[in-house]
């Protein structure tokens, strides 16, 4: 099933049908829980430690709401690939309501989850992964728009009722509330091996995509993996405590640029305390040289501007701020 269209700050989602086990464990949340604010860095550094730390936040905040612990995760989950993520947090959630966990992922399904073939669309086609294979039962969910997976992944769980983001629920379609959290957590009917495929990327309007398909069942897809449950294990997932703060919702931003004769002056917002660094890189074709940044405070100023066109950045603790401008002569 799918989620699309997350701002930043805000998060929105839109869902596809989804491919549902005819089970699951578990009931349904009373209500959504709907991220707060994210970091600054969930625009410049959207798969970043911060802002996956601040996914992570509103994931245990989600379940403590339903009186369950946090998410034990392995102290290096920020660094992980979006598959191998998610593939521990479906299992954490799998187990906690005693489901059987996926053994792992496998190249073949992640293939079908980017939505090349089998049966499309998945990431590249904003959609559902689809999967048609004798004897083997499927799920799968998608997402677009947000900032990275472990976001998408709070939605699939907890924002997927009534008022939440999930576009399936409605008055007239009841039965499509929480229909990305019971694609996780699916009783299968079927006997065998169970896989999982994960893709992260950009369809062709350049949105992020994600996307998650479920097999299980014995088939090509579901042998080959390229990473196991049991090594995530190894690493921590289950067992290691990991405690992360709230997210600093602090922001830098680009008050104003003008040209004064030749020099270029940028005012800054920033909070008090946080240290800039800022940086102007001509472009030279269809790239801007290499960013050399300095210290400067909440007005910066560029001396000898020569006409064209311009990168400017401000780099903080609270991420980085970016914008293009022109410089056709100086007033």
């Amino acid at each position: 099933m799918g989620v699309g269209g997350a701002a930043l700050l805000t998060l929105l989602a839109l869902l596809d049908t989804p491919a549902l086990a005819r089970r699951y464990a578990g009931s349904d949340p009373r209500s959504n829980f709907k991220p707060g604010p994210l970091p600054a860095s969930c625009s410049s550094a959207p798969a970043g430690a911060r802002c996956i730390n601040a996914a992570v936040y509103y994931l245990d905040q989600a379940r403590a709401k339903l009186h369950q612990g946090p998410y034990r995760l392995p102290g290096n989950f920020p660094k992980l690939t979006p598959g191998r993520q998610i593939l521990i947090l479906t299992n954490l959630d799998r187990r906690l309501y005693r489901l059987a966990p996926i053994t792992g992922l496998t190249s073949a399904l992640d293939i079908v989850a980017l939505g090349g073939r089998p049966g499309d669309p998945g990431v590249v086609g904003d959609g559902d992964p689809i999967l048609r294979a004798p004897g083997v039962q499927t799920t799968s969910n998608w997402a677009g728009g947000f900032p990275n997976i472990v976001l998408a992944y709070e939605a699939w769980m907890f924002n997927d009722g009534p008022g939440g983001n999930n576009l399936d629920c409605t008055p007239a379609h009841p039965t499509g509330c929480w229909a990305h959290r019971h694609d996780i957590l699916a009783k299968f009917l079927t006997a065998g091996a169970s896989a999982m495929g994960v893709a992260a990327g950009k369809d062709s309007r350049g949105i992020r995509g994600y996307a998650m398909l479920i097999a299980k069942g014995n088939s090509s897809y579901t042998t080959g993996y390229s990473y196991r449950w049991s090594q995530a294990v190894a690493d921590g997932a289950g067992r290691h405590e990991y405690a992360v703060s709230k997210p600093n919702t602090r922001t830098v931003k680009l008050a104003s640029v003008s040209m004064h004769g030749t020099t270029l002056i940028a005012r800054i917002q920033a909070p008090k305390g946080v240290s800039l660094r800022c940086s102007l890189s001509r472009y030279r074709g269809s790239r801007p040289s290499r960013a050399r940044f300095h210290r400067c405070g909440t007005v910066a100023r560029f001396r000898n501007v020569r006409p064209g066109r311009y990168r400017l950045q401000v780099s903080s603790s609270l991420g980085r701020v970016s914008t293009v401008l022109s410089v056709t002569r100086g007033r």
